[in-house]
């Protein structure tokens, strides 16, 4: 995942992404789920990354984690 324009603060020991500029940098979509989010492609609505909620945060790691949600 490559992001253009970012500041970057030495004193931080986390990254914070700003939703707006990830969808506008990737050319994505965000699907939220009550256990992570899915970026999806928009055109084929592919699943390109996944991210984890842990303790009430959105966790994007440099891997993207895998889950699978299903809507009841």
């Amino acid at each position: 995942m490559d992001l253009k324009f970012v500041l970057f603060i030495p004193s931080f020991t986390f990254n914070l992404i700003s939703v707006s500029k990830l969808i506008t940098n990737l050319h994505c979509s965000l699907n939220f789920h009550p256990i992570g989010c899915s970026v999806l492609d928009p055109s084929s609505l592919r699943m390109i990354g996944a991210v984890e909620l842990r303790a009430g945060l959105y966790i994007l790691s440099s891997s993207p984690t895998k889950f699978s949600y299903t809507r009841n």
